[in-house]
């Protein structure tokens, strides 16, 4: 059983600081990103988003794949603005 499928069956409450750590609630994220919460779902359905971990019903984002995900997006981005340069 993977560590994912672990935490599905743990109420949040009972998560262990450690692994809290290196979570973020998807509020929370929504609120550092400046978006709102249900663009952060729009983007895991259309599967252009940081990829997400669900315990129960609360949503966590792990803050390595926010970050590999935010340098991704900004390279992306230098690369689109370059082509409309020329």
């Amino acid at each position: 059983m993977s560590a994912t499928e672990i935490l599905k069956y743990l109420p949040p409450q009972e998560i262990p600081a450690s692994i809290t750590n290196e979570l973020i609630r998807e509020r929370d994220l929504a609120q550092q990103l400046l978006v709102h919460i249900m663009t952060l779902r729009r983007w895991h359905a259309q599967g252009i988003g940081p990829s997400r971990v669900s315990v129960g019903r609360q949503r966590y984002y792990r803050r390595s794949a926010v970050l590999n995900w935010l340098e991704q997006h900004q390279e992306q981005g230098i690369a689109r603005r370059r082509k409309h340069r020329r």
